[in-house]
């Protein structure tokens, strides 16, 4: 009000007839210009409180309240204000990140801003122009040249080449981000060392694994050794030597099942049996006849060439293609971003999510994890778990209902120090970091002595949540707490058996959360048709894990529910009830829809890198 007063402002227009400085100066502030403000409520002294401030503009106040929400781990409301941000280009440097002075430098006649727009196989020909720069300038950049054109042929090889290198590293998929990192691996001519691989395919699709192969090999010719955590298939059949951990998880694991070179092992052990299985059978036919479609018109995102496309209601659609071709540009950027928005987000036309009583994006399970969050909080087994320790004698005597056993509450029994998360944060200011400890208090416990006095199955509620999902299910009693049954059952088939309930959510992978998330939806009450958005849901998943999870899939689909999943699993793709091929290569050389309908005529489609895959080929 005080910014309207000064700059002569009527609030009472409508938005749209205010004029553009006006708007600007109500949006993105009045830089280092002072107003004189004052709110009047009845707590102030006088009856108003009186200052003298900048005025930041209601975008910067939004920024300055999602900045301390996510500064204090504060999760209230933050989605709310997560919907009103967005990313624009910078209206200073146009996006070029430097300063007018940077960029005013050239080098054969381009600016650093101009390089680095080009993709890395343009750049590679910009590299091979310099050849008609002055002899002075090819002299002092022979050696930096030599270099940068080692570096982007790594990038070429492994199928990077269409990305820019100005390309944001939180735009890349999950495969293309792994084979960035190798690529800088393998221009480092480095020898006796060993390199450790944690699933360097995640993300990839069949014909990508082979360059990640080929890289691994050039490792181990140059003198190094390349030890590596893997589950596909292709890159387990190119190994030289095997070793497989088991036979369960947790603390079923941990022991070596087999060892020996891929063609050696043991019969009997679970990788000998994936190497020597045949081809997934393709499905000819959908589960059911689909009640709808969501359709989607007009989809530009990224490199998304004016797609339309049509989801059928009440199936598994799985959506695949080469990495970089564009799967989650569609899912993610155009179908959630679109859900989110209640508008279209990316496209030109969205229809059909009236259909749905909920859009379930798995995208919040892999990126929200907490440790305040745990295993038993992310699936509502807590709830449950709550409400059976205030039915006990001990806490009925002393007047306890389920909210006194609250984690994080401001009353009852969590520990007021830890506030029930069991681990305190002290802040490192002067190193710009922070250490977590075990809670003193509660020696990481979660609760104060006297709610831990009250006991359930023969377990005080710490000693409850400090039980696998798998114990805690084979301790209940016959009858009674079904829904906490319900909720451990999901669980354990989806292959989370192992996780302790009290574990905490920043110790969980991206692919646990997203199982979890399944389960705890698996075990609610059906309340209308749901579409479930999964990016890769086997990523990180052995072949018995992901035969797990279809069960899980087709058990969706059963109960009414839509699925839409990008993946490069071959089974999976198999498994579905409408396939969308995307392609036929990477970044500007995809963004098509190369085949769209059922498993088994994808084989016949002849640019397709999937339909190979699918035969073997």
């Amino acid at each position: 009000e005080a910014v309207a007063r000064a700059r002569q402002i009527d609030l009472s227009e409508p938005w749209a007839k205010l004029a553009v400085d006006a708007q600007r100066a109500l949006l993105r502030g009045c830089g280092e210009a002072e107003f004189d403000a004052v709110w009047e409520h009845a707590g102030a002294e006088g009856g108003a409180h009186r200052w003298r401030a900048r005025w930041p503009g209601i975008a910067g106040v939004i920024d300055q309240e999602y900045a301390r929400r996510v500064a204090s781990g504060a999760k209230t409301r933050r989605a709310d204000y997560e919907a009103l941000l967005g990313d624009e280009r910078c209206p200073s440097c146009s996006g070029a990140r430097l300063r007018a002075p940077a960029r005013c430098a050239s080098l054969g006649g381009d600016s650093i801003a101009a390089v680095t727009r080009l993709d890395v196989v343009s750049f590679a020909a910009w590299l091979k122009g310099a050849e008609a720069w002055p002899e002075r300038a090819q002299a002092l950049t022979a050696d930096a040249r030599q270099e940068l054109g080692r570096r982007v042929e790594q990038l070429r090889r492994l199928g990077l080449g269409h990305l820019g290198l100005d390309r944001a590293v939180a735009s890349l998929s999950a495969g293309e981000l792994q084979r960035v990192r190798l690529a800088r691996q393998l221009a480092a001519p480095l020898t006796d060392c060993v390199y450790v691989l944690d699933e360097p395919t995640l993300g990839l699709h069949p014909r990508d694994v082979a360059s990640v192969v080929a890289a691994a090999r050039e490792l181990v010719h140059a003198g190094n050794a390349v030890v590596v955590v893997e589950h596909d298939v292709d890159l387990l059949g190119a190994a030289d030597h095997v070793v497989e951990v088991g036979p369960g998880a947790g603390a079923e694991g941990g022991a070596v099942v087999a060892a020996g070179a891929p063609a050696t092992l043991d019969a009997a052990s679970r990788t000998a049996r994936l190497l020597r299985r045949p081809p997934p059978a393709l499905r000819g036919a959908p589960r059911a006849s689909s009640p709808g479609v969501l359709s989607v018109r007009g989809a530009t995102a990224n490199t998304l060439q004016e797609l339309d496309v049509d989801f059928p209601v009440g199936q598994l659609s799985v959506v695949t293609g080469v990495s970089g071709s564009g799967k989650t540009s569609l899912v993610r950027h155009v179908v959630a971003s679109s859900a989110r928005a209640g508008r279209p987000v990316g496209c030109r036309e969205l229809r059909g999510l009236g259909a749905f009583s909920a859009v379930v994006d798995d995208a919040a399970a892999r990126t929200s994890r907490s440790r305040a969050a745990c295993v038993a909080t992310m699936t509502g087994a807590f709830d449950e778990l709550r409400t059976a320790y205030a039915g006990t004698a001990a806490a009925k005597e002393r007047g306890w209902r389920a909210s006194h056993f609250a984690l994080q509450g401001k009353s009852g029994g969590a520990c007021r120090a830890c506030r029930g998360v069991g681990w305190v944060r002290s802040d490192l200011d002067f190193l710009g970091a922070g250490q977590w400890s075990a809670c003193e208090a509660c020696a990481g416990r979660r609760f104060d002595r006297e709610s831990l006095a009250v006991r359930w199955l023969d377990l005080d509620i710490s000693e409850a949540l400090d039980q696998s999902v798998a114990s805690l299910l084979g301790a209940l009693p016959e009858r009674g707490h079904r829904r906490l049954r319900r909720i451990l059952q999901q669980a354990s088939r989806l292959g989370l058996g192992y996780l302790t309930l009290g574990q905490s959510g920043d110790a969980l992978s991206g692919g646990e959360a997203q199982r979890l998330q399944l389960a705890a939806h698996l075990a609610g009450e059906v309340s209308g048709a749901a579409l479930f958005l999964l990016d890769e849901p086997t990523r990180g998943l052995h072949a018995d894990d992901v035969a797990t999870l279809r069960v899980a899939l087709d058990e969706l689909i059963a109960q009414g529910h839509s699925v839409i999943a990008v993946e490069h699993d071959r089974d999976v793709i198999a498994d579905a009830d409408y396939v969308v091929d995307m392609g036929p290569g990477a970044g500007a050389q995809g963004g098509r829809v190369l085949y769209r309908g059922l498993p088994e005529g994808l084989v016949d489609c002849p640019d397709s890198a999937t339909g190979a895959a699918l035969r073997g080929s």
